[in-house]
């Protein structure tokens, strides 16, 4: 079963995807600390990622520069959740994101995405 670690401080918005990606087939965890969320990547090697941006954008770039900077994550390809693009993320930190998606951006289209995503390989 393929994994996938939802990176999300918001609580209600973290159950919810959840529940979508469960309803979908996957294996999910939670990681509502962005201190904690590039350990829990280690620890678990999910298949893809997916990060919010939006209200906390120097965390999530800290992220993303723990992911890649990890033996065990720098090639799990990463789903970005924003709706300002990646307009304030150095271009050496998207080498690992796969696409950037709005928060309007119909869930389902998202999860019908994921094997496409998770299965491309990183540059």
């Amino acid at each position: 079963m393929k994994k996938v670690l939802v990176i999300e401080t918001d609580a209600v918005t973290a159950r919810r995807m959840r529940s979508l990606w469960k309803a979908a087939g996957y294996d999910v965890r939670l990681a509502t600390d962005f201190s904690q969320a590039a350990f829990e990547a280690v620890q678990w090697g999910p298949d893809l990622i997916t990060l919010d941006m939006d209200g906390a954008e120097e965390q999530a770039r800290t992220v993303l520069l723990q992911l890649q900077a990890r033996p065990h994550t720098c090639r799990t390809p990463v789903v970005l959740f924003s709706n300002r693009g990646t307009q304030k993320i150095p271009e050496a930190l998207l080498r690992c994101v796969r696409t950037v998606v709005g928060h309007r951006t119909d869930p389902a289209h998202v999860i019908e995405k994921a094997p496409e995503w998770a299965l491309s390989v990183v540059g």
